[in-house]
């Protein structure tokens, strides 16, 4: 059985560096899993974005739509589209909630 390996890029700097060295296509001719978030997605200009989405309906990249629980304050709900700062603020909720106790699901 074959072993694909499953990666995670969470900067749009590494796609955007894939982009300015012309190694994209190199980089989706790998067998790999590829994962991203749309926050990520949504750094890239358009051209990019078109080249990404092209990749998605091949089954070559899946993008996550990452959402925060509705019972936070609506000033971190509202940085969710500010990219890293909302990232950030994402995981340090998800980490505090993690150490008062709650399931490691939320």
């Amino acid at each position: 059985m074959k072993m694909i390996l499953k990666i995670a890029v969470t900067d749009a700097c590494i796609f955007i560096d894939l982009f300015d060295i012309d190694l994209i296509t190199s980089f989706f001719g790998l067998e790999l899993e590829v994962h991203t978030t749309s926050g990520v997605y949504f750094e890239l200009n358009n051209e990019q974005q078109l080249v990404l989405k092209a990749y998605q309906s091949v089954n070559k990249l899946v993008i996550h739509n990452l959402r925060l629980p509705m019972f936070c304050d609506p000033l971190t709900r509202a940085g969710a589209k500010r990219g890293k700062l909302a990232a950030l603020k994402q995981f340090l909720f998800l980490r505090s909630l993690h150490a008062m106790g709650a399931p490691p699901n939320i």
